[in-house]
């Protein structure tokens, strides 16, 4: 009954919004022509100014289909912002028109009064959508709240989704058809920003990127691409990350060959004539063709995704040092598994209510292998055993409700807080100076249309709060409960804050204190309604993420079943680097790589590589003397023949470095880490190949000698003494 009168409301409310006074801003790419509303929160006024439907690129129509977004050219004349851009061409049901165009590369800009030719820059905030790559606009998150109650400006953006922006494959990457357009629209976007929202009134050093579910994972490969280094400082992922079976995909190749042969592409004799065809089909031809189990996602294309992202699953010290730079906040919802049971359902003709007073055997079993399926797991006899046993409450273990507890939670586990928390962990152990915050999600919203039985917070019930109650039906506070309308507050300002300062405190003192995220104790805030008080714990669900992280793998690799999310134990051959001559030992358990000459066959390890074939980092090694060695993983059984996959980690004026923790290790290792680290790889310009022999050579001569031999800022040492290159007629 409530939830009907409050529908009701919601499509009969008005926007409150008085006669729209225009404003024109001078931009780096031209004028562009805004208008300033009022708006209202919980009957409270304020006044903002939006800008609709900016351009950030061309039209991904014909040449640009499947293609990387080309930046939109300067405007000739001003550019009217006053209403909403097209959305981008998505599966949609029932065949419903949406509106959908190939020019749908916009963003929205909201700016909170007096920003505009002000003189204190304003925070800026820049929403990512979810929708699992696959739907979204960001015509849904629509809001004036957040930027006129808080004082910040929200900037959304359309990217490409499914097909059209994660359609790729390596086969065709010499016709631009790798794969991850929709991250380099994020990117474009990103870059707009970077370039233009001075203008607006925002604060160059105070930039923001922030999404939810594929938003969220979309953050997160945001926060490791090199690309972005200084267009934004901090990052706020809710309810996703980079890891699991769905952030990415697995075997692109295969689907790319199929979706060509599905559109009768595939018959042509040239891979050009292929690619042609594809960019030549009407959109509705397309449409038609992406059917409801397509699911297109990013891919490792060794350009914006340059390491495994399965593997980011099981390594907590994965991080780049541009995530390890960035404040990250980062959490989940308490019931996350509830939207995996109902699309489950939805795809497989099942009624949801049927399991509203738990599941028999018969269901479990049915939930289970669907979640094994969607997961790429083979469900091996000791796999099965051993999650009935993990996720049975065994003060009660006939009840069909434990048996329907324990497929949420397995979804909940699998899909979001194992990586969550890997991620948290990343970038506490990254060496860097961003601050980490986590936090736990707990609020049924009251105008939830889960099953009642699915309490706590669903997948993406945090996004009203965030945002202030998005949508095209105004102030909506009013016709909600008191203690939604506060959470909502509470939560935009810890939000705004931390956008701001880094920080979700506030000074005054008027929310609970948020403590920084640490790993010993895993501290996070728990956001509740209705409380006195948010709370702080420790260590959410720490026996699942340490179940996911160490026994799944270990029972998958006994029971044969290797292939986990891409990643399975290796062996790994350091290739011949100043490394193997140092006959460094391995320290298994703290050191993330082997550094022994050869790894003899039968060798049982978990080789936890970090992103890439990185080896050293952010050790006290000048930067012109740094070279990670190149490693080849070569799978169990293969032992040392395996075929060479070298991957080489680059340096670019040490902003290409990636992180791995190092503090944990031997102080002996840590330290021959530190004095051996250089090299003169192929990869290196000649130039700078050339510079480094004589050094190189010498230190080589010096080790192979049995000398001591030590950096000590930028200076070698051998022997206690510093060398110094012979000029050339010397020699």
């Amino acid at each position: 009954m409530v939830k009907g009168l409050l529908f009701s409301l919601l499509w009969f409310a008005l926007i409150c919004v008085t006669v729209a006074q225009q404003v024109t801003v001078d931009t780096y790419v031209g004028s562009i022509i805004g208008e300033r509303i009022e708006g209202t929160f919980n009957g409270s006024s304020y006044y903002v100014t939006r800008f609709l439907g900016i351009p950030y690129a061309e039209s991904t129509e014909g040449y640009g289909r499947f293609m990387r977004p080309t930046r939109k050219a300067d405007f000739d004349v001003p550019f009217n912002a006053s209403t909403p851009g097209h959305r981008c061409p998505q599966r949609v049901q029932n065949g419903i028109d949406m509106g959908f165009s190939e020019d749908c590369l916009n963003l929205n800009i909201f700016v909170p009064d007096g920003a505009i030719g002000g003189t204190e820059p304003k925070a800026v905030m820049v929403w990512i959508y979810g929708g699992a790559f696959q739907v979204g606009s960001q015509d849904t998150y629509m809001t004036s709240a957040l930027s006129g109650l808080n004082d910040v400006i929200y900037v959304t953006m359309n990217y490409r989704v499914s097909a059209f922006g994660f359609l790729g494959s390596k086969k065709y990457s010499y016709y631009g058809m790798d794969g991850n357009n929709g991250l380099w629209d994020q990117h474009a976007a990103i870059k707009w920003v970077n370039d233009n929202i001075d203008a607006f009134g925002g604060d160059l050093d105070r930039v923001t990127i922030f999404g939810e579910s594929a938003g969220a994972a979309s953050v997160i490969y945001q926060a490791n691409y090199d690309g972005n280094w200084g267009l934004f400082q901090r990052a706020i992922a809710e309810s996703g990350s980079v890891g699991p079976n769905w952030s990415y995909s697995s075997h692109p190749d295969k689907q790319f060959d199929d979706f060509l042969e599905r559109l009768g592409c595939n018959d042509k004799a040239e891979d050009m004539y292929k690619i042609s065809c594809l960019q030549s089909l009407p959109l509705s031809v397309i449409l038609e063709n992406i059917g409801t189990t397509d699911i297109f996602k990013p891919v490792q294309d060794d350009d914006f995704i340059r390491f495994d992202p399965g593997q980011m699953l099981h390594d907590d010290r994965m991080s780049t040092s541009m995530f390890g730079g960035l404040d990250i906040l980062m959490g989940q919802n308490t019931n996350e598994g509830g939207m995996t049971l109902m699309e489950i359902a939805s795809l497989n003709q099942l009624t949801i209510d049927d399991i509203k007073d738990g599941m028999s055997e018969s269901q479990f079993a049915e939930y289970m292998n669907e979640l094994f399926m969607v997961h790429n797991i083979e469900a091996s006899d000791a796999l099965i055993a051993s999650l009935r046993h993990q996720y049975t409450d065994w003060n009660n273990p006939d009840d069909p409700t434990t048996l329907r507890s324990a497929v949420l939670h397995y979804a909940m586990d699998a899909d979001y807080t194992t990586a969550i928390t890997q991620r948290l962990k990343s970038h506490a152990h990254s060496g860097g100076y961003g601050n980490t915050y986590m936090y736990v999600f707990d609020h049924r919203p009251s105008y939830s249309t889960a099953p009642e039985w699915l309490q706590g917070a669903n997948h993406g019930d945090e996004i009203g709060y965030v945002l202030g109650f998005p949508g095209t039906y105004g102030d909506v506070a009013p016709y909600l409960p008191a203690q939604d309308v506060q959470l909502a507050l509470d939560v935009m300002k810890y939000w705004t804050n931390f956008a701001k300062t880094g920080d979700p405190n506030v000074k005054d003192g008027s929310l609970t204190f948020w403590p920084v995220y640490e790993p010993e104790d895993a501290t996070y805030i728990h956001l509740a309604a209705g409380k006195a008080e948010y709370q702080t714990r420790e260590h959410f669900r720490r026996e699942q993420v340490s179940y996911w992280t160490h026994v799944v793998p270990a029972i998958r690799e006994m029971s044969g079943h290797t292939e986990f999310s891409d990643w399975a134990p290796c062996y790994c051959v350091i290739e011949k680097s100043i490394f193997a001559e140092l006959e460094i030992k391995a320290m298994r358990d703290n050191l993330v790589f082997y550094g022994v000459p050869e790894v003899q066959p039968g060798m049982q390890e978990n080789c936890s590589i970090s992103i890439h074939g990185v080896i050293s980092t952010y050790l006290d090694i000048p930067d012109e003397f740094k070279l990670d060695a190149a490693y080849r993983p070569a799978r169990r059984g293969q032992g040392n023949a395996a075929k060479p996959r070298p991957h080489i980690a680059r340096f670019h004026n040490g902003q290409d470095r990636e992180r791995v923790r190092s503090a944990s290790l031997d102080p002996t290792i840590k330290q021959t880490l530190k004095d051996g680290n250089i090299g003169i790889g192929p990869q290196l310009p000649k130039d700078v190949r050339d510079a480094r022999k004589p050094l190189y050579d010498a230190m080589r001569a010096a080790k192979d000698a049995g000398k001591e031999v030590k950096f000590v800022g930028k200076t070698l040492y051998i022997n206690g003494r510093p060398y110094a290159p012979q000029p050339e007629g010397d020699r």
